[in-house]
């Protein structure tokens, strides 16, 4: 940004001045108090909590504490959405999809995991083209959505489709 100095005074020009709203924060939005929690509970949409609350209840006994945590808090961040398609998933239509797989030496971390459909996890892993084709076809997918699949089928060392 330049400046302009007229005797003592320095002048900046307007174009370059740039400003954002300051956005209120309360130091009550905390998710260790019953206060703060029901902060952050009603800024999610209703649809979002009920879901999670389903959520909640599908689990395995082969789940970590760390994966079922880090599954709930990416699904409320992903606003209960696809990753791939941005289609709205009910709790029952979910898959949590390393990213890495742990096969491969992937882990439970929260920036390992994505919310994708069911179907299309079964398309990640889909090796067989009668198979790809069968979960490809339900979802009509664009070619950015396409990239998305072919990402994640490269991370598991899979072939694009």
């Amino acid at each position: 940004m330049r400046t302009f100095k007229i005797g003592s005074t320095y002048l900046y020009p307007l174009a370059d001045v740039k400003w954002r709203m300051a956005r209120n924060f309360t130091q009550k939005l905390c998710p260790y108090t019953i206060e703060g929690r029901n902060l952050i509970y009603q800024k999610l949409k209703s649809n979002i909590v009920t879901e999670l609350q389903e959520l909640q209840k599908l689990t395995h006994e082969t789940m970590t504490l760390e994966f079922g945590d880090n599954r709930l808090s990416k699904y409320s961040m992903q606003h209960g959405k696809c990753r791939i398609t941005g289609q709205f998933l009910k709790a029952e239509d979910i898959h949590c999809h390393h990213i890495v797989p742990k096969y491969l030496g992937g882990t439970d971390r929260f920036d390992n995991l994505v919310i994708i459909h069911k179907w299309l996890h079964k398309l990640i892993h889909a090796v067989e083209p009668q198979m790809i084709e069968k979960y490809k076809r339900p979802f009509n997918l664009t070619g950015k959505q396409i990239e998305r699949v072919n990402y994640y089928r490269e991370k598991c060392n899979l072939t694009s489709i």
